[in-house]
């Protein structure tokens, strides 16, 4: 993959082997990852100022809700999804908007999330 097709993502995730199989799955497909980020404040200072192209957010972080994150994401302009074993009624009513990845999930169902909100997901790993 050209350098200039590597996103980098930022992963909010505060369950260690969850965090490092996302990871796994991002750059596998080529691109490059912040995070995974544990910690609410961590991940809040990450979402108002690191320069990154998409993330993934679990739905409960550090035993806190993640909205504010997500809240600072849209502002931002930057994309995300959700990321939750819950399924889709563990998001809150007025962030059902944002698509969803169902934990556990694989790397074809990761990038066809990217091209479904329209981040481009070019990768050398074959669906």
């Amino acid at each position: 993959m050209p350098i200039s097709d590597s996103l980098q993502i930022l992963v909010i995730e505060d369950e260690i082997l969850v965090g490092m199989l996302v990871k796994d799955i991002i750059t596998s497909l080529g691109h490059g990852v912040l995070g995974p980020l544990v910690h609410y404040e961590e991940a809040l200072a990450a979402a108002t100022q690191a320069n990154v192209d998409f993330a993934v957010l679990d739905v409960d972080l550090d035993g806190k809700e993640i909205y504010p994150i997500a809240d600072m994401l849209t502002h931002r302009q930057i994309p995300f999804v959700f990321c939750s074993g819950h399924g889709p009624m563990s998001i809150r009513a007025s962030h059902r908007h944002i698509p969803m990845l169902q934990k556990p999930f694989y790397a074809r169902q990761f990038k066809a999330m990217l091209a479904k909100v329209g981040v481009a997901a070019a990768s050398h790993i074959s669906q």
